[in-house]
């Protein structure tokens, strides 16, 4: 494992955490689990949900930039990185379920949320299943709940599933991170982030956010926002 601007290998309880100026880390008790948070700034919470597979890590280049405004609150999901990693519970009934008892432990009643790919999936699903949890959301590369399909959408997308590959490789047993899981490989692989710096044109700011929310169609009785929220607003 090296610092802030290298590579993130396999997370181990006994090693450091990877310095990040301004993040404190804790472990959570739920129910049955033992779950990492690292945490930053002050204000209105925000949760980050991190993507598969990787776990808080990889948000250390919008943290600085959002910790100025809100509280931030990155938990490593069941299985990812420093939170335990038992033999069962990764269906998305249970991690929605572990977020939402990470949000009672914490005194949390209501929340800003962030998503990224399967964090995203969760997001949609906390949002549906408990929307007086969540205040705004915002999703980011993961399919929306109520797609407005047609045959050119589902064309453009199989054209483009061979680049899901490595993710069915890596869960496989016996081959990639799936070696190292033992018993459920699907999701107990202590994931991991090979962090590698994105070339930027300039800071990040939390109006590098407002792409992700254009073109959502919200499902009915509910709303959509497009960009992060001011904590003025």
């Amino acid at each position: 494992m090296k610092g802030a601007d290298g590579d993130i290998g396999m997370p181990s309880p006994s090693e450091s955490f990877p310095p990040l100026d301004g993040v404190e880390h804790r472990f959570v008790e739920l129910p049955g689990l033992r779950v990492h948070v690292a945490e930053a700034g002050a204000g209105e919470p925000l949760i980050l949900l991190h993507g598969f597979p990787e776990h808080w890590w990889g948000w250390r280049k919008v943290i600085p930039a959002l910790a100025e405004h809100y509280h931030l609150v990155a938990p490593d999901l069941r299985g990812a990185g420093w939170t335990d990693a038992p033999g069962h519970g990764y269906t998305e009934g249970q991690l929605v379920a572990d977020v939402v008892a990470l949000l009672d432990t914490l005194g949390l009643d209501r929340v800003h949320l962030v998503g990224l790919d399967i964090g995203g999936i969760l997001g949609y699903r906390l949002c549906l299943d408990h929307p007086e949890r969540v205040r705004r959301f915002i999703c980011i590369a993961a399919p929306h709940p109520y797609p407005a399909l047609s045959v050119r959408a589902l064309l453009r997308l199989l054209a483009k599933v061979w680049r899901l590959w490595p993710r069915f490789v890596i869960t496989l047993p016996y081959s990639g991170l799936g070696s190292s899981a033992g018993g459920d490989s699907s999701w107990r692989v202590t994931c991991y982030l090979r962090a590698r710096p994105t070339p930027m044109s300039g800071p990040v700011t939390t109006s590098s956010f407002s792409w992700a929310g254009s073109g959502i169609r919200p499902a009915p009785g509910t709303r959509s926002h497009s960009s992060v929220p001011s904590p003025s607003t």
